[in-house]
């Protein structure tokens, strides 16, 4: 069995916030556009993992990427669609296949799927408990130099002080405004 490389993908505000309410701060403002195209060219053709919650914001999967959703809490049905996928090694873009653990997404990946690496792209406290529980091998992290926290707000926030992640790459785009980290584990 082949062992792929399980990369999280995502993003943050000057100071450390990565989401609010379940969404993302910046998705409307038109400095950030040029990180969701960042993110599109990084997963496409790759298997991509998302948290429940991350999954309820999408209204169909994300094209050219076969869309895993953890949902540990079995809210969603079992799906006899992931059965069938495993026996024939056919999986296609245009559905959701449920696992119910990370562990179970990278184990169905590496056994299935003709692949070398899979991104978890969120929700924030997913991509933070895979963090925390040392289950990713890189992390793809872009910063937004700007505050997007506003008050009343539900906000999570990132900080990879305590981690053993150690940066490899750093790029930035649009003189400075938003900055490309690649982590991997040290």
């Amino acid at each position: 069995m082949k062992n792929i490389d399980i990369i999280g993908i995502m993003a943050q505000d000057k100071d450390g916030l990565v989401g609010i309410n379940n969404d993302l701060p910046w998705k409307d403002d038109p400095e950030t556009k040029w990180d969701m195209k960042h993110f599109k060219k990084t997963t496409t053709g790759y298997p991509i993992i998302m948290g429940y919650k991350t999954f309820v914001t999408f209204k169909k999967p994300l094209k050219n990427r076969i869309n895993f959703v953890i949902d540990s809490h079995d809210s969603l049905s079992e799906q006899e669609n992931i059965k069938h996928a495993i026996e024939t090694k056919e999986f296609n873009d245009t559905e959701f296949y449920t696992v119910d653990s990370l562990k179970t997404a990278r184990e169905i990946i590496e056994q299935a799927l003709d692949a070398d690496k899979a991104y978890l792209i969120g929700g924030a406290t997913t991509l933070i408990r895979a963090i925390i529980n040392n289950s990713l091998d890189k992390l793809i992290l872009t910063t937004f130099d700007k505050s997007y926290f506003k008050d009343n707000e539900d906000p999570v926030y990132l900080n990879l002080d305590s981690t053993d992640f150690v940066i490899t790459d750093c790029r930035c785009h649009d003189n400075g405004k938003i900055e490309y980290l690649s982590f991997k584990k040290g």
